[in-house]
């Protein structure tokens, strides 16, 4: 008759048979299919942005670049006011095992991850793998901008952009790196917030609503705004 299907049958060290309870394992992370999941909007105030990123950030990363990074991420996400599913760069999934979203852009899918701590390094790991992390720490704008232009983050210059048809060009990531320098200048007086930090302080998130507004309004007034970037 067999055993039940709860039991299976291993041979120990001298080579006798002994019955064990059958292990049901959860699927390994390379066996995990990802799909698309419900876009959920995430929205953040400039300080929890900052505290995010400067979690999962090394140690070596210096303020400056930190402020570079966040602006960066402050376009992807119109100053985390459209960032959905906790995705701090707009990074597309590098295999299937990963949850995606559209936001709405035709042909493209995007990483959705669970929380911000997830959502923070996605962005960081892909920086720090093309190099992107020394000029930003070094405060090099055009040296940062050419780590994002190497690594294809918008797309390769000369290939089709899925999204739209056009051909990227040069002029693409020029447009994209235009402002990041004063963005980075208006979250200067911004401290970072740690994770977690208003589920016990609830009361100050307004105050800092006001002044992440403010921060808003000067990247928008030289020209921050929304990018769906494609990485």
């Amino acid at each position: 008759m067999g055993l039940p299907r709860r039991f299976e049958i291993h041979a120990d060290a001298s080579g006798v048979a002994v019955i064990f309870p059958r292990m049901v394992r959860p699927p390994r992370r390379s066996e995990r299919v990802g799909g698309q999941v419900t876009e959920t909007l995430t929205v953040i105030t400039p300080a929890e942005a900052l505290g995010y990123l400067q979690a999962v950030a090394p140690s070596s990363l210096t303020p400056e670049g930190l402020r570079l990074i966040a602006a960066q991420s402050a376009v992807e996400t119109a100053h985390w006011k459209a960032m959905h599913n906790w995705n701090f760069g707009n990074v597309t999934p590098y295999s299937d095992s990963e949850d995606w979203i559209t936001q709405g852009v035709r042909n493209m899918r995007y990483d959705a991850f669970p929380n911000g701590l997830k959502g923070a390094k996605a962005m960081m790991d892909w920086l720090s793998r093309h190099g992107a992390l020394d000029p930003a720490s070094r405060g090099d704008y055009a040296g940062y901008m050419q780590a994002l232009q190497n690594g294809c983050y918008l797309g390769c210059i000369g290939n089709t952009d899925p999204s739209d048809g056009h051909t990227i060009g040069q002029s693409d990531y020029d447009t994209y790196g235009a402002n990041l320098g004063a963005i980075a200048e208006s979250l200067r007086g911004v401290t970072p917030v740690p994770p977690g930090f208003f589920s016990a302080h609830p009361t100050l998130k307004m105050g800092l609503k006001i002044l992440g507004g403010v921060a808003a309004a000067l990247g928008a007034a030289v020209g921050g705004g929304y990018v769906a970037s494609r990485v």
